[in-house]
């Protein structure tokens, strides 16, 4: 499993790093980061960058290798946060809060029931310069809101090659 991990920490870091991104913290076996408000375009490429490092790490990996299973999703948000050191007089974290972060993680978590790499905020999708194809996936409740939100993915292929459970066979 810290194969697995690390790998995946290494791959998203390195290519955030590169697209101007920041990685703020690992969150189990997710990880949470963030890209200027002007730069959503690099975010989306960061991605699909991710998304096909895994492709060939999988295609790669020696036959038994835990790599075959390694699959990932993203939730993508815009919106104000809070960024600086928290916590009290014991232990304090540099981190980011705030509604765009929320929504990012119920995003990402949403991956798994739309089955799809990628799922986009209404309002990131409103920010890019690129001519992206954006696809509606409907409206969802996520939580915390009190409308249903419009959510979006793109129309690329790395985006639909997911699996819901890193465990999951082919």
């Amino acid at each position: 499993m810290l194969l697995i991990l690390n790998t995946y920490f290494k791959t998203c870091s390195q290519i955030i790093s590169k697209r101007g991104g920041e990685v703020n913290k690992f969150i189990g076996d997710g990880l949470m980061a963030y890209f200027d408000i002007e730069q959503a375009d690099n975010a989306i490429h960061s991605c699909l960058e991710i998304l096909e490092a895994l492709q060939n790490l999988r295609q790669n990996a020696p036959e038994n290798s835990p790599l075959q299973f390694l699959y990932s999703g993203f939730g993508l948000a815009q919106g104000s946060e809070l960024e600086g050191n928290m916590g009290s007089d014991f232990k304090t974290d540099y981190t980011i809060i705030g509604d765009a972060v929320n929504i990012a993680s119920r995003l990402e978590g949403l991956t798994r029931e739309v089955k799809c790499g990628l799922v986009l905020s209404d309002l990131l999708t409103q920010s890019t310069k690129e001519p992206w194809t954006f696809i509606s996936l409907g409206k969802y409740n996520l939580k915390g809101k009190k409308y249903n939100s419009e959510v979006y993915s793109i129309d690329h292929s790395l985006v639909n090659d997911f699996k819901e459970n890193i465990f999951e066979t082919e």
